[in-house]
Parts: C-alpha cells; structure tokens; sequence
C-alpha cells in the first residue's frame, strides 16, 4: 500500500483560510513555498525517522518507508 503526502507552509494555510475559496489548491500562484530551511529540516527529519530516500527533484522529494 502507497499514499502520496503533500505538505504546505504555514504562510498557505493561512492564506487559504482567509480566502476560504474551494478551489484553492487548484492554483499555484495561492501556494507558499517552504523556506531552504523548512525544507532541509523536514528532509532531515524524514531520513532520521528512517524513511528511504527515493527521488529529489526541485519542487518534490520522494520517500519509501519500509
């Protein structure tokens, strides 16, 4: 069994409900990107709870738990 996790900063959250607007996800110019540190922090998090690192692209990182 697989799931895909997409994770958001806290600046979208908020955006989102103050624009409470349904189709909110569906553009991307409503999402904030994580900061250089937010992002390293999370990664780093993920490889020392054991996840396997997959695939890293510019906007996507992969993880297989086993």
């Amino acid at each position: 069994m697989s799931y895909d996790v997409q994770l958001y900063a806290l600046e979208t959250m908020n955006k989102h409900q103050q624009l409470n607007n349904e189709n909110f996800f569906d553009h991307n110019e409503n999402l904030v990107k994580l900061s250089e540190k937010q992002f390293f922090t999370l990664k780093s998090r993920l490889l020392t709870y054991g996840y396997k690192l997959i695939k890293e692209c510019e906007e996507t990182i992969e993880f297989s738990k086993t």
